[in-house]
């Protein structure tokens, strides 16, 4: 069922939910070009379940929502914070201290943005005739590439290296003239870089603008090495999401990074964007307070922005993208499992990364695991098809534990295309920090899992355009408390 192949189970084991139910109207004037100034400086709407805790059964995922409840609705109620409709608070980010409980675990992704979209021309053009190349991954196991993974090709020489990319321009073709790169680089530095187009996958159609999903190889005509990054530092700007309607500034260049992204984690070519309101002076007053942080690495891919056009969501191909978490992160979670401590996801890229490695370590569990821990995949509905599978399915603590194995310094690393829709139930997620989102998007779906109903899900979004809240990857921040299963008594 999980193959390094990528195959993907069948469409029967997806769940039946009808993307219509989680659309809604967002005004283009919500839609935030710019990020709140200064950083940290965003709302936050607080979406507590609104459950009564202590007449239900009590399970161990249960016991550690209830505890994030508790006390969120503690300060909530110390602070006279009137609701909305019993649920929903309007705060502004910097109280996410104040509401999290000092034994709370937030898990961060810490991978940093890439400047993966390019500008380039035919060679019969000029380059106010110029042709958008967006970036959206490494050609997984071409042999022109140094490696499957996209940290280190970066740091690799550029020459014949391939990439799956965005043209947009329609009625490219094999064969075509290479596209040659305008450089956007200062220095006086001149480098040659040809886009060579070897195969054409698919339309690619967007509001924007139309055009191809292609691999291109890279081409470098001079005599010097250039290695991936210093070649998108060249010719790369910052790839903003096309919804924000304008092209990237030089601000954009530090304030569409997480103050905690890491060189070392570079491969993102759209940031995790609920990270984006933490500043270093958040960090450590959350750090003062006893809140634990772990972090994961998943490179977004422009994937994530790809809108759901199917009624179905069964019908809809998710994208890929490709993750890594330490042992020393696992062993953290672990910990946090073992004493009840409430885990909040900082994004949905983190939610699923921890989602994803659950499901690893079930067939882990089940010694259905592949051997080696590297290029592992998670299909786009194998967590449905594995929840059925097993008559039995461990605890979260249990599975995280079956990954660390006799190698304990190893982790996990593998490509995840989980797709988290309503009807999922959430295994590491006991709140969830993070922005509002597209209609038709897979994101909307994966915040109405977590809100356990369409009802909840329009009412939260309605409140939130009413109350003019800044919408997508520069706007203002939701922290949503795991509802599923709160309707039951």
């Amino acid at each position: 069922m999980v193959s390094e192949s990528g195959v993907q189970m069948a469409h029967n084991d997806a769940p039946n939910v009808s993307c219509e139910d989680y659309v809604y109207s967002l005004p283009e004037e919500l839609i935030a070009a710019y990020p709140a100034e200064p950083r940290g400086s965003s709302r936050l709407l607080v979406r507590v379940t609104g459950a009564d805790f202590e007449s239900q059964s009590q399970d161990t995922d249960r016991k550690r929502v209830m505890q994030l409840e508790n006390a969120v609705k503690k300060v909530l109620e110390t602070k006279n914070v009137v609701n909305v409709k019993g649920t929903i608070f309007d705060q502004q980010f910097c109280d996410l201290c104040d509401l999290l409980p000092p034994n709370a675990h937030l898990i961060m992704n810490q991978s940093k943005v890439f400047p993966a979209r390019m500008y380039a021309k035919d060679t019969s053009e000029s380059e106010e005739d110029r042709i958008e190349v967006m970036f959206l991954d490494l050609e997984k196991n071409s042999p022109n590439n140094p490696s499957n993974y996209t940290s280190e090709a970066l740091q690799k020489d550029c020459n014949m290296q391939e990439w799956r990319v965005m043209i947009r321009k329609e009625k490219i073709r094999v064969g075509d003239k290479p596209l040659e790169a305008i450089s956007v680089s200062k220095d006086n530095t001149e480098f040659n870089l040809n886009l060579e187009i070897i195969h054409i996958h698919s339309d690619w159609i967007e509001d924007e603008g139309n055009g191809v999903e292609a691999t291109v190889r890279i081409v470098l005509n001079t005599s010097e090495k250039l290695s991936m990054a210093q070649a998108f530092e060249h010719f790369g700007t910052v790839p903003l999401p096309p919804y924000l309607g304008r092209e990237s500034e030089a601000s954009d260049r530090g304030k569409y990074q997480t103050v905690y992204a890491k060189d070392s984690a570079s491969g993102s070519v759209a940031a995790p964007t609920a990270g984006l309101h933490f500043t270093d002076e958040l960090l450590a007053k959350i750090h003062d307070k006893g809140v634990k942080r772990s972090f994961v690495n998943l490179h977004v891919g422009a994937g994530t922005f790809r809108p759901v056009t199917v009624d179905n969501i069964a019908s809809h191909k998710m994208h890929e993208e490709q993750f890594s978490v330490g042992a020393n992160t696992i062993k953290e979670i672990i910990h946090s499992l073992k004493n009840g401590n409430p885990l909040v996801p900082v994004g949905t890229t983190s939610v699923r990364v921890l989602e994803s490695i659950y499901w690893f370590g079930c067939l882990a569990m089940h010694n259905k695991l592949l051997t080696t821990k590297k290029a592992l995949f998670l299909g786009q509905w194998d967590a449905y098809a594995l929840s059925k599978a097993f008559k039995r399915l461990p605890s979260a603590e249990q599975a995280l534990s079956a990954l660390l194995g006799t190698d304990d310094d190893e982790g996990i690393s593998g490509s995840t295309c989980i797709c988290i829709a309503p009807g999922y139930k959430f295994r590491l997620c006991d709140g969830l920090v993070t922005n509002f989102h597209q209609p038709h998007s897979t994101l909307m779906l994966l915040v109405g899992a977590l809100l356990d109903s369409p009802e909840n899900c329009k009412e939260m979004y309605t409140h939130a355009v009413a109350s003019k809240y800044r919408f997508l990857s520069y706007g203002d921040a939701s922290f949503i408390l795991n509802a599923q299963g709160s309707s039951l008594s």
